[in-house]
C-alpha cells in the first residue's frame, strides 16, 4: 500500500513537472502567462508590500531573482505557494515583469509603471513608482471608507429597525388587534418578513441584471446625469493625468501608455475616450488638444498651452493630479452628506408612519367598546 502511494505521489510529481515545462513552451510561444485563467489576483495592501520591500532593498543592477527569492521568505500560505511558481517561471527565463503585466496581478495602473521597463530600463524608479502609487491608492480607499461609515450605520439602523418592526411589533399588533376583529393597516401589512424577503430577492435581482446587462447600455448617458458625471469625470481625469505625467517623466509616446492601460481597463467609458485620445494622438494632436474632450472639465483643457517644455508640463500636471484628487474628496463628502442626510429623513418618516398606522386602528377600537 505505502509502496502504491509513493509510485502515485512520483507519477503525480512527474506529471506536474510536465505541465509546468509544457506551460513555459506555451508561455514562450504565445507569450500567455500559465496561470492567467486562475485570475492570481494580488490585494493592494499585498500589492504594496511587495512594491514596498523592493523599493527599500533593490539596488539597480542587483539579481532580481535573488531579491524575490528573499521576498518569498516572508510570505505565508497561498500568496507563498503564488510566488514560488513565479520563480520557477524565472529560472526558465522568464521575466518578472512579463509574469506581473501578463498575469494581471496587479491592477491597470500598476501594470502600465512596470511595462515601461522595457523603456526605462530602471527598476529601481519603477519599483519607487509603483510603491508610490500602491500607496495612494490604499490611503484613499481609508479616507473614502471613514467617509462611507456614517451613512452605511445608518443604512444598518434603518435596516435593523425594518427587520424589528417586521418579526416583532407586527406579530405582537396584530395578536392584539385580532381580539377585537381589527385588520391592520394595507401598508403595514406589507411589511411583514415574507414580503420582505421578497423585496430584498426583487431587488437583490435587479442589482445583478444592471451588473450583467449596464455593459451593453450606451454608458455615456451617464455623463448626462450631474451627480454622477460629476464622479465619472473626476475619476478618469484622475487616470488620464497619471499616464501624461508618467509619459512626461519617462519620454514615452503617452499613446503607448494607454494601450497597456486598455489591456487590462473594465470600465467601458474610460476604454472609450482613451481611446479617442489615442486615435487624437495618432492625427498628431498636441497634449492640450487631447484634452479637449467632453469628460475632461473646463478648466483643465486648455492649462497646458501656457507650458512650454518637459520640466513646466510635468509640474503642471503633478499639480492638476493634486487638484484633482482635492476635488474627489470634496466630492465623495458631498455624496455622504446627502446619503446620511436622506437615511436620517427616511428613518423618521418610516418610524412616524408606522406608529401612525397602528395606531390608527384605536379610533376603531374605541368606537367598538
Amino acid at each position: 500500500m505505502i509502496y502504491r502511494a509513493i509510485c502515485f505521489s512520483f507519477r503525480i510529481g512527474l506529471f506536474n513537472t510536465y505541465l509546468l515545462e509544457t506551460d513555459i513552451a506555451k508561455y514562450r510561444r504565445k507569450k500567455i502567462y500559465v496561470w492567467q485563467k486562475k485570475r492570481a489576483t494580488l490585494s493592494l495592501d499585498h500589492q504594496k508590500d511587495l512594491f514596498r520591500f523592493l523599493n527599500l532593498y533593490y539596488i539597480e543592477g542587483q539579481n532580481l531573482y535573488y531579491m524575490i527569492q528573499v521576498y518569498v521568505k516572508t510570505l505565508t500560505g497561498p500568496k507563498k505557494r503564488l510566488f514560488r511558481k513565479i520563480l520557477m517561471l524565472m529560472r526558465h527565463g522568464v521575466s518578472f515583469v512579463d509574469i506581473i503585466t501578463n498575469s494581471k496581478m496587479c491592477n491597470s495602473e500598476l501594470n502600465m509603471i512596470l511595462s515601461l521597463s522595457d523603456k526605462v530600463g530602471n527598476y529601481g524608479q519603477l519599483f519607487n513608482s509603483a510603491y508610490e502609487l500602491s500607496s495612494n491608492k490604499i490611503s484613499d480607499r481609508h479616507q473614502l471608507t471613514s467617509k462611507l461609515s456614517y451613512p452605511i450605520m445608518l443604512l444598518v439602523m434603518v435596516s435593523s429597525l425594518l427587520v424589528f418592526i417586521s418579526l416583532v411589533l407586527i406579530p405582537q399588533f396584530r395578536g392584539f388587534y385580532v381580539s377585537y376583529n381589527i385588520d391592520l393597516p394595507l401598508l403595514i401589512r406589507a411589511l411583514e418578513w415574507p414580503y420582505l424577503l421578497a423585496y430584498a430577492a426583487i431587488l437583490s435581482v435587479i442589482i445583478v441584471t444592471i451588473g450583467i446587462f449596464g455593459k451593453t447600455v450606451n454608458q455615456n448617458l451617464l455623463l448626462h446625469i450631474p451627480v454622477v458625471s460629476k464622479g465619472i469625470k473626476l475619476r478618469f481625469q484622475n487616470l488620464l493625468f497619471k499616464i501624461i505625467s508618467y509619459a512626461i517623466m519617462y519620454r514615452i509616446p503617452i499613446n503607448l501608455l494607454i494601450d497597456k492601460v486598455l489591456e487590462n481597463e473594465k470600465s467601458m467609458i474610460h476604454k472609450f475616450y482613451l481611446s479617442t485620445i489615442s486615435i487624437l494622438i495618432k492625427q498628431g494632436k498636441q497634449l492640450s488638444e487631447i484634452l479637449d474632450i467632453p469628460i475632461i472639465e473646463k478648466k483643465y483643457q486648455n492649462v497646458l498651452v501656457f507650458a512650454q517644455g518637459q520640466d513646466k508640463q510635468q509640474m503642471i500636471m503633478s499639480k492638476m493630479i493634486i487638484e484633482n484628487k482635492e476635488d474627489q474628496e470634496a466630492y465623495y463628502q458631498i455624496i455622504v452628506n446627502i446619503t446620511g442626510f436622506l437615511a436620517m429623513i427616511f428613518a423618521g418618516l418610516l418610524v412616524f408612519l408606522i406608529g401612525y398606522l397602528m395606531m390608527s386602528p384605536l379610533q376603531n377600537m374605541s368606537n367598538i367598546l
